[in-house]
């Protein structure tokens, strides 16, 4: 991996910052290379003895843009095709309701896939916030007090593939 980019690089997002890597040189999950996806960290707070009310659940996710991977720093979410779906996936990553859910199933500060067991896929065509889940779900105001103090708000990043 190095930090200059050549052509057909691939842009790896790693700790640390970025760097580029040759596409011929990783031979997994091509079929990702070239679409949108969400890039998390693998790691987060939530369940740990330094964590405080109201908790993160999720290290801040990012838009990972098409010609971009990620190291084992990171896990992604995806792929979609257009840069409006990870974009609808990331505002709903971004709602507590989906976050308590993830938090459901999250014994540690590991985040793997198996977090998102109970996160039921949504329509990617449209930005989700939490009182659009709060009414399709039919959550009550108890409820929402409840999630509202256990779950921290989350302000979402795009990091645009020209940074």
């Amino acid at each position: 991996m190095t930090t200059d980019k050549s052509a057909d690089d691939l842009k790896v997002y790693r700790n640390g910052g970025v760097g580029y890597v040759a596409r011929a040189e990783i031979t997994k999950e091509q079929q990702t290379f070239d679409k949108w996806k969400i890039f998390i960290g693998r790691a987060a707070p939530g369940t740990g003895n330094k964590d405080t009310y109201p908790h993160r659940i999720l290290s801040t996710p990012f838009l990972g843009e098409p010609g971009s991977i990620s190291s084992w720093t990171y896990l992604y979410i995806g792929p979609f095709e257009t840069k409006d779906e990870a974009e609808s996936a990331l505002s709903y990553l971004s709602c507590r309701l989906t976050r308590l859910l993830i938090l459901l199933h999250k014994p540690s500060q590991d985040t793997t896939r198996r977090v998102y067991t109970f996160v039921p896929v949504q329509d990617w065509t449209r930005t989700w916030t939490d009182a659009d889940l709060y009414e399709k779900y039919g959550i009550t105001e108890e409820e929402i007090e409840f999630i509202e103090s256990l779950v921290r708000p989350m302000e979402v990043g795009v990091v645009d593939g020209d940074e």
